[in-house]
């Protein structure tokens, strides 16, 4: 995991309410990593 991501995902957290469950912050890691990939995906097609 590199320093990057990390600071991006502490972001990520500190933009949820904060009674924001475990469920929660799995969720938005989850469709952060979908994105992510989906990105990938799309750079490498062009």
């Amino acid at each position: 995991m590199t320093s990057n991501l990390k600071e991006e995902i502490i972001e990520l957290i500190k933009k949820l309410p904060e009674n924001a469950t475990i469920d929660d912050i799995m969720y938005h890691l989850y469709i952060k990593k979908k994105l992510s990939l989906a990105l990938k995906k799309l750079s490498k097609v062009k």
